[in-house]
């Protein structure tokens, strides 16, 4: 088949064929909350309140679904309480001057022509918001929020002037706003806001319980008179617990943050897709590179010694507080921006390639939160193991029982108990081990192989030394996820020497990359192979479903092999013996096996229902960009003296 089916611009690709880094760092963001909440509560409950394995898995689940109810709820009412706090008004406001309130009514009329020429827009039916009183208002700004059904848009005083003087900075605005709400973006958003806003206090709370428990029970040896060696021998356990969470609650806020940033450049792909050029959004860009950019910290180290020498002066408190908003400043602007820099928006535009890239960042993440979130599925399936438990004392309850009935009912309560027990146990297994890789990373790498072979670019986005360093980063991501689990337990990497967390990482990184070359060459083919105008959005899923079962076997069995060399290092638990080696042999074996006849298995059904057949199309319809918009022609020109001072 000829290769050279789009030799043009890479530029002609559209991004939006394939889900969105916005929607690959959502999910990352729900599987961090559900997994840290889990493995924190668990850990008090267990640890504090003394209930048993079931009933702390109960709780845990209780307080997560509380987080995320209260997170939906926040969310529902955020748009309302932001609009009576900034005092926002509904667009276009009332004026005493009439010139002016007819040249607003211009601008309300011309944005809704625009939003007439949107169909995925205007389904949604948004309103608009006029901001005069906040901050930065006369910049030529604007803000997509809102949550569910109803979506808002917030104009703020300067697009107004942009308006008069500037239309193009003024489209190149508003379609960037409206491009959020066709990108569905913002319900995201808004719940990723208000999730991390409703997961802190909980988080911190229970790490306030466990530092009062351990004052608490040192205060109690010191009443009775005994001896504190235990608790300086604890020290440094309890030490390490507070670092951890704090650290992935840091981790929390920086995933929270990139979805802000990464949903910036998708939003300027969809303005630029509707202009037909990046022209009028580089030049936006360019003219306020110098001012709006992300703000640069520099000489942090002089910051800090000036803060010091001026403690004396306003006092430890206000010290104290200059010196923590410099540090958070810092942390923002280095390591969790909220808004990626005019300079980076500007090298998207230029290069849409920049979007179908492997992004080393969300692999880690993807890696470190699979690692840590399998450390709280653990925790749940030994919760279930008490309910196998109860299964099994019910079983035996019904023998002695002769009313034939009351058997049958019970048979059927003992047989659906079980049914759940398997279907849970697989569901966490799933949803944990496999989701946050196959979804995020898998589908990066679909995207990649499909660029690959639809432009011929110096540059390969999946190299088989990119694919090497992915999967380094992954299996990296993955054993420090393991490490970071604030209480240790059979899944946990704890007081392991540094040699034996290098062949973890070996390992893991061995696994993903095993299963990331057939899922490469089997994206480049399905891909390259789709006719039509329609994306392949059934393909894809069934590609999705295919990569999660094929990385399955592997995955289990390197987890058993993880567990088993943990016992293997503190013997006095459970000392490993010579079968259960080879049975983790023979099982590594197998899983190659079985995963290899997954990969065939899913060529054979893609062959049987023609989507691997050779094509003579010679162009990937479905995936070049679509014609721009006819925008509305701009209304007539104002009196001068409508428009205001700049």
């Amino acid at each position: 088949m000829n290769q050279a089916i789009l030799r043009s611009n890479t530029t002609q690709l559209n991004p939006f064929i394939f889900p969105s880094e916005t929607d690959s760092r959502f999910l990352l963001l729900v599987v961090a909350v559900v997994g840290i909440t889990v493995v924190l509560v668990d850990a008090i409950a267990g640890g504090i309140l003394k209930l048993s394995v079931l009933l702390s898995f109960l709780f845990a689940i209780a307080v997560t679904l509380f987080v995320f109810i209260w997170a939906w709820y926040q969310a529902k009412w955020y748009a309302n309480s932001k609009i009576i706090k900034q005092g926002w008004k509904d667009f276009p406001p009332s004026s005493q001057d009439p010139k002016e309130a007819n040249s607003l009514q211009q601008l309300a009329d011309y944005v809704q022509a625009i939003v007439e020429t949107l169909p995925n827009v205007k389904a949604t039916n948004p309103r608009f918001i006029w901001d005069d009183t906040s901050q930065g208002c006369d910049r030529p700004t604007g803000m997509a929020f809102g949550f569910g059904k109803q979506k808002l848009v917030c104009l703020r005083k300067g697009l107004y002037t942009a308006f008069l003087l500037l239309p193009n900075s003024f489209i190149a605005v508003v379609l960037h706003e409206l491009g959020h709400i066709a990108n569905r973006d913002v319900n995201k958003t808004i719940f990723a806001i208000a999730l991390t806003q409703c997961f802190f206090p909980v988080a911190l709370t229970i790490l306030l319980l466990f530092n009062a428990y351990v004052v608490l029970s040192i205060v109690k040896d010191l009443i009775s008179g005994q001896t504190l060696a235990s608790v300086w021998e604890g020290i440094p356990l309890i030490v390490e617990i507070n670092i951890k969470t704090i650290l992935l609650l840091l981790l929390v806020e920086v995933i929270r943050n990139s979805i802000l940033k990464v949903r910036e450049y998708y939003a300027d792909a969809c303005a630029k897709q509707w202009l037909g050029s990046a022209n009028p959004l580089i030049e936006l860009l360019s003219e306020k590179n110098s001012s709006s950019g992300r703000s640069e910290i520099k000489d942090f180290g002089k910051q800090v010694l000036l803060v010091i020498s001026q403690m004396q002066q306003n006092g430890l408190q206000q010290a104290a507080f200059s010196l923590w908003n410099l540090i958070e400043k810092q942390f923002h602007t280095k390591f969790a921006p909220l808004h990626p820099t005019n300079r980076e928006r500007i090298t998207a535009l230029m290069d849409t390639r920049q979007l179908f890239r492997l992004n080393y960042e969300v692999a880690f993440i993807s890696g470190l939160l699979t690692g840590l979130a399998l450390n709280a599925s653990f925790i749940m399936a030994t919760a279930m193991g008490q309910l196998g438990e109860v299964v099994h004392w019910i079983s035996h309850a019904i023998q002695d029982i002769n009313d034939r009935t009351i058997v049958l009912i019970a048979f059927i309560i003992v047989k659906a108990l079980l049914l759940i027990y398997l279907l849970i146990i697989a569901f966490l297994v799933t949803a944990f081990g496999l989701l946050p890789v196959t979804t995020t990373v898998g589908l990066q790498l679909q995207a990649a192989a499909f660029a690959d072979k639809a432009d011929f670019s110096e540059e390969r986005l999946l190299s088989p030394m990119k694919l090497v360093y992915l999967s380094l980063v992954l299996g990296f991501g993955f054993v420090l996820g393991c490490l970071l689990v604030p209480i240790p337990n059979t899944f946990s990497l704890w007081r392991v020497s540094i040699l034996t967390l290098i062949l973890y990482i070996l390992g893991w990184a061995g696994v993903f990359f095993v299963w990331m070359m057939p899922l490469k060459w089997l994206s480049g083919k399905l891909y390259t192979m789709h006719t039509g105008n329609d994306v392949p959005k059934s393909k894809r899923r069934w590609l999705l479903i295919l990569s999660a079962i094929a990385l399955l076997p592997l995955f289990v069995v390197m987890s058993v092999i993880q567990i088993l060399s943990v016992r293997s290092l503190s013997p006095e638990l459970v000392p490993i013996n010579n079968i259960e080696i080879f049975f983790v042999v023979l099982c590594f074996f197998l899983g190659f096996v079985l995963q290899g006849l997954v990969w065939v298995f899913g060529w054979l059904i893609f062959l049987k229902k023609g989507w691997l057949h050779q094509s003579h199309q010679h162009r990937y319809i479905w995936a070049e960009l679509p014609n721009p918009i006819s925008l509305p022609p701009l209304p007539l020109p104002v009196d001068d003296d409508t428009v205001p001072e700049v």
